[in-house]
């Protein structure tokens, strides 16, 4: 996929919206580090794009992401967590503590146009659909400076399509997803 088909940072960087760009720069990264919610950085993006409604080159993509947050990070209540509990403690910590990132990223820095809902939803779809590139394109230095040193690092995408193949388990993925050289 061409680099101007991948939803990430650069979208963020070269847009409009100074509110999301605002909270980019904000973004508390030895929190985010510490308590292992990186995602938040594409969630930002995300949110950002979505925001762009039919003008965002993603629209329809957009549209097809599930409206409801459905998995750990999403929506949850203390029945699922403490049915988790049960399970598995270590996942059970780890859910809340990623729950927990997202609430304080929100009280933090988010614009009050920006919804607690609005983060839980772009992070469910970057948790469970994004994927991270070894080699990345570099910012502009005013790209960089739209989003902060620490946003710009963030080597996630969401890839249109490709999110859909079975890329993650070494066992289980019947696809490789890797860099077309044009060498080759």
């Amino acid at each position: 996929i061409p680099y101007h088909l991948q939803l990430g940072i650069r979208q963020l960087a070269e847009g409009n919206d100074s509110e999301m760009q605002h909270m980019a720069q904000s973004l508390p990264w030895e929190y985010i580090i510490k308590n292992e919610i990186g995602f938040i950085v594409l969630s930002l993006a995300l949110v950002a794009e979505k925001r762009k409604g039919a003008d965002s080159i993603f629209h329809p993509f957009l549209r097809e992401l599930p409206q409801y947050c459905s998995n750990a990070v999403g929506r949850g209540d203390t029945d699922d967590l403490n049915n988790l509990i049960d399970w598995s403690p270590t996942m059970a910590r780890r859910v809340q503590q990623m729950r927990q990132g997202i609430q304080t990223i929100n009280d933090s820095i988010a614009a009050s146009s920006v919804s607690i809902e609005d983060l839980q939803w772009a992070a469910t779809n970057v948790c469970s659909r994004s994927l991270v590139r070894k080699r990345i394109k570099e910012l502009t230095t005013d790209q960089v400076e739209s989003v902060g040193e620490f946003a710009a690092s963030d080597h996630s995408r969401m890839l249109p399509v490709i999110d859909l193949v079975n890329h993650g388990s070494l066992e289980l993925a019947n696809v490789k997803v890797g860099h077309f050289s044009h060498n080759n």
